[in-house]
Parts: structure tokens; C-alpha cells; sequence
């Protein structure tokens, strides 16, 4: 298996991972400060955290099983990069005064990031133009 498929795999595992941590254990989100201590508050964490992150789960293992590995990846890049740079701004409109959880994200964030643009870049470099 190549690098970018791998990356691809490795992406679409670690969403699925957090949706389905999320999905079955809302209170986690604790470690954030955020409140999750009504079945509304936890509902919403479920849909949300865990459904959408399910979500691009499937979507990142559907393009890989199709072979669309360039697209996936694609998808990859700019949800992380996304949660990234909202993840970013919100701490620069606190003025910074958020605990270190959201800091050590952003890194894990940023290095993805990184990772699947190589990875992207690899793959778009062995692959033929497309028409």
C-alpha cells in the first residue's frame, strides 16, 4: 500500500475513532470545557461530534474503496485544515485564554494537515492528469 492510500486509511480511522468515542462517551468533551450535563447537551454532542465525524469517516473510506485517492485525501486536507483554522480564530477571539487541550489539538491538527498534504502531493505527481 502507498503512502497516500495509507494516509487516506489512517485519516478516515482516526474520524471514525473521535465519532465513535464521542458518539458513545459525550462527556468527554469535559476535558474542552464543554458542557455536556443534560441528555439535550449530550444529544447534540452525539449528532454533531459524533455523527459528523462518522460521516466523513464514511466518505474518506468510500473514495478509498473506489480508488479515488487524490480526491479523498483532498476531502482529508480541507475538513482538517478547516477544524484547524476555526479551531485558530476562536482562540485568537478569546485573546488566547484557552487551556492547553485546544492547543495541543490545533497541533495535532496542523501535523495531520502537513502529512496529508505530502501525502496528496505524492499521489498527484504518480497519477495521470485527468481530463
Amino acid at each position: 500500500m502507498t503512502f497516500p492510500r495509507i494516509t487516506l486509511w489512517v485519516s478516515a480511522a482516526a474520524w471514525a475513532a473521535f465519532g465513535l468515542w464521542l458518539l458513545f462517551d459525550p462527556a468527554a468533551l469535559a476535558n474542552a470545557e464543554v458542557a455536556v450535563d443534560t441528555p439535550t447537551a449530550r444529544t447534540e454532542v452525539r449528532a454533531f461530534y459524533g455523527g459528523l465525524e462518522l460521516g466523513v469517516a464514511a466518505a474518506l473510506a468510500w473514495l478509498a474503496l473506489r480508488g479515488a485517492t487524490a480526491d479523498g485525501l483532498r476531502v482529508a486536507l480541507v475538513t482538517i485544515a478547516g477544524v484547524f483554522a476555526c479551531r485558530t480564530l476562536g482562540a485568537v477571539l478569546e485573546g488566547g485564554g484557552v487551556r492547553p487541550i485546544i492547543w495541543l489539538l490545533g497541533a495535532v491538527e496542523i501535523v495531520s494537515a502537513a502529512i496529508t498534504l505530502a501525502a496528496l502531493r505524492v499521489e498527484t505527481r504518480a497519477a495521470p492528469a485527468a481530463d
